[in-house]
């Protein structure tokens, strides 16, 4: 996951178990590529969820930079098939929102209810946040799928 260096030093304990298999990988001597992806689209709804107490729906005030789950399976299987970086991938999707926007834009696509409140001390599943720990770095690789189309497509199917 990008920015699990980050979230283990902030004392994230699901990330710092993150960052230990990756140490393990890296210092095995085994030849490897690292795929770091941000959050998978298909999760904002389950973001929205923990995060919900009352119908008021509070999440951390940070910037997220979201990716369908099939960008990031595009992206592990090409990693897969080229040489090995001896390091990391990041890739996110192509467009930057505040977490609270996004999950806003989640559950008012569904008719969800819920209200939404973006607040400066809110923890990220039990980690402390800085606005910028779940952007990718600026050279990650953007895929091209768009939450909006990505929202579109499920409501469709469904």
């Amino acid at each position: 996951m990008v920015g699990t260096d980050r979230l283990a030093r902030a004392g994230g304990r699901y990330f710092q178990a993150k960052a230990q298999q990756e140490r393990l990988v890296t210092e095995s001597g085994v030849p490897h590529s690292i795929v770091r992806s941000t959050q998978f689209f298909e999760f904002v709804r389950a973001i929205a969820d923990s995060a919900t107490r009352a119908q008021v729906t509070r999440v951390a005030e940070a910037l997220v930079q979201p990716i369908a789950a099939a960008d990031t399976a595009a992206a592990v299987a090409d990693a897969a098939t080229q040489a090995p970086r001896q390091g990391m991938i990041e890739v996110a999707g192509p467009d930057e929102f505040r977490l609270g926007d996004l999950v806003e834009l989640e559950l008012r696509w569904s008719r969800d209810p819920r209200e939404v409140r973006a607040e400066a001390e809110r923890e990220y599943f039990g980690t402390p946040l800085q606005p910028r720990d779940l952007l990718p770095s600026t050279d990650a690789r953007l895929y091209w799928s768009h939450f909006t189309d990505w929202l579109d497509r499920r409501t469709r199917s469904d």
